[in-house]
């Protein structure tokens, strides 16, 4: 409770320093803001977990999520798949998602993939692709197979027929405002060379509304110790535990590999008869590992 004390202190006192001697929309700028636009939120794809557990979605379709891994049990994901009729899963690996689906049809990497995103307030990216697609797996961009569906089914007989055409014509309306009296082509090399393309962005007014509060932690069930999960610098949550490079990279400070590890303040240790590198069994009322 000190340490936090402390840090939220400190953070508070560099705030305060930054706003008295003019530092805010000068070095410290505020017009950046993280775009979630495109994203939605749990409750609203819990309104679509809902959905499929009543037997109204046909057809679903992953990418670039694994459901079945991150959302809570309780949100019943895995039962409302079942429901679905057809289920497809566009992936590189066999995740928790993947075993769920009726199809799988294998996607390529990210490196391997043309793309663009806005990720923040003025600033409009570009994914190039830095190597050619593994033929030997035979995957395929998401983009292209979801093209070729469409002109299956018998619509989109307009669309280009590869997803890099579409994603140029994205930027058409992108090149008549940043094109500068360039044609497309050149502003098109100029932006994938860049990584795209940016402009100004309003800065919010700020002002100084004091030190932040933040509320105590509830603890709840039995036993006399508290567990507080933190994500991994290199797994994070989990996701990335399916990549051998990442688990075999010590940690940092624990230079743990292929495995996770407990820290017990050692006072504690010695009243539980632990010591470093001892195999302990930590249990919750919600499951043990």
């Amino acid at each position: 409770a000190t340490q936090s004390a402390e840090g939220t202190a400190l953070v508070a006192a560099v705030n305060l320093l930054n706003f008295v001697v003019g530092n805010i929309g000068a070095t410290v700028k505020f017009d950046r803001p993280l775009s979630f636009d495109g994203v939605a939120s749990f409750a609203q794809f819990k309104t679509h977990i809902d959905a499929m557990a009543a037997g109204d979605v046909g057809l679903l379709l992953v990418h670039g999520a694994n459901p079945a891994y991150a959302t809570p049990k309780w949100a019943g994901f895995a039962d409302a798949a079942a429901k679905v009729p057809f289920k497809v899963s566009f992936t590189g690996v066999l995740d928790e998602t993947a075993e769920l689906c009726d199809l799988i049809l294998p996607s390529t990497h990210a490196l391997e993939s043309w793309g663009d995103a806005e990720s923040a307030g003025g600033v409009y990216s570009l994914q190039q692709a830095s190597m050619r697609p593994v033929t030997v797996f035979d995957a395929r961009p998401v983009g292209d197979v979801l093209i070729a569906l469409g002109k299956a089914a018998g619509f989109g007989a307009a669309w280009p027929d590869a997803y890099f055409d579409y994603l140029q014509n994205r930027w058409k309306p992108l090149h008549a405002r940043f094109g500068a009296g360039r044609d497309f082509e050149t502003f098109w090399l100029d932006a994938v060379k860049m990584g795209g393309v940016w402009e100004d962005a309003a800065s919010p007014a700020v002002r100084w509304l004091g030190a932040p509060a933040f509320a105590a932690p509830q603890y709840a069930g039995a036993g006399d110790f508290s567990l507080l999960v933190a994500p991994s610098s290199h797994l994070h949550d989990g996701r990335g535990a399916n990549k051998p490079w990442l688990q075999e990279t010590p940690d940092m400070t624990a230079k743990a590999v292929w495995g996770s590890w407990a820290e017990v303040h050692p006072e504690t240790a010695a009243k539980l008869g632990v010591k470093n590198g001892d195999a302990l069994e930590v249990a919750t009322d919600g499951a043990k590992v």
